[in-house]
């Protein structure tokens, strides 16, 4: 088990601190960035084979994965998000020992189109079971497989919707260090509909130019950036943040259920409905499974998987 002490005060130490226990007891490192991957692992992982430590960010798990390779050390595996690398053609690191948060899109991992662990978890059958057992009696349930078909892609389109806006920001910070939205840009009612789950394109163009620090044709190019990214990306998921669309979900669940249902409630809901089947469907799952095959010690529980 990790002592998950923040960062472990340098990565040197917690690689001495991984190669010891190696050594010593065969145990495997996995580096995950943040709570979410941490809460999620903890419940499969196998105590005897495998420890997680949480990092605090992304910086610090590539950080920790490059020195780990200068070392030669292969029982450290790295997970992190994908975030906009794609968008913002930060190429992705492509390793055996640093694995991203996907679904399983296909063998080549330039199909990742799923930027981080909430992205994940919506896309699987999680969301399913979240809203057919916790919002019962709501009136979602007649042809269910296909309401839940169309509130994903409902997710979607209004996540990568806002999304453009903020890889268009992101490019900004990159190129010149000038952020055109805040990070925690707040999505509102004013420009989403959550009962009928609909983004009202003019409204969001509004209350980012409203909100912005930017004037005149510095935020007219990035409300042109974003509307170019939605475009390019409009077929798939490479604009969509989980937390943006956990938020969206939260906003039209609250107006199921009668009671305020916040995004955090959510992203719980969906950890804790997230089973080890569905977890071996997503890109890192699938990885943490083949790293135990093929060091017969398993890092996850497989039996839970046969019985």
């Amino acid at each position: 088990m990790s002592t998950l002490r923040k960062y472990q005060s340098n990565p040197s130490s917690l690689l001495n601190n991984a190669k010891m226990l190696f050594d010593n007891k065969g145990l495997q490192t996995i580096v995950v960035e943040g709570e979410s991957d941490y809460r999620l692992l903890r419940q499969w992982l196998v105590d005897k084979n495998a420890r997680l430590e949480n990092v605090n960010g992304k910086p610090n798990v590539k950080e920790i994965w490059l020195k780990a390779k200068e070392r030669r050390f292969t029982a450290v595996h790295c997970i992190a998000d994908l975030d906009y690398d794609i968008v913002l053609k930060d190429d992705p690191i492509i390793d055996e020992q640093f694995i991203y948060v996907s679904i399983l899109e296909g063998s080549n991992d330039n199909d990742i189109e799923c930027n981080d662990l909430e992205s994940a978890l919506i896309r699987s059958r999680a969301l399913s079971k979240v809203m057919s057992q916790k919002y019962r009696g709501a009136a979602l349930y007649e042809n269910f497989e296909e309401r839940i078909y169309d509130l994903r892609e409902k997710l979607r389109v209004s996540s990568l919707k806002i999304g453009a806006f903020r890889a268009a920001s992101q490019q900004l910070w990159l190129a010149k260090k000038i952020s055109a939205i805040d990070g925690e840009f707040r999505i509102s009612e004013e420009f989403f509909d959550a009962d009928n789950f609909q983004i009202d394109g003019e409204k969001l163009t509004s209350s980012v130019r409203n909100s912005s620090s930017l004037k005149g044709y510095a935020i007219e190019e990035i409300i042109s950036k974003a509307s170019h990214l939605e475009l390019k990306y409009a077929a798939g998921w490479q604009l969509c943040r989980g937390h943006d669309l956990t938020t969206l979900l939260a906003l039209h669940v609250t107006n199921i259920v009668e009671r305020r249902v916040s995004p955090r409630e959510i992203e719980e809901d969906l950890r804790m409905a997230c089973e080890l089947e569905m977890l071996s469907q997503t890109r890192f799952g699938a990885r943490l499974l083949k790293i135990g095959s093929v060091t017969g010690r398993p890092l996850l529980k497989v039996s839970d998987l046969l019985s």
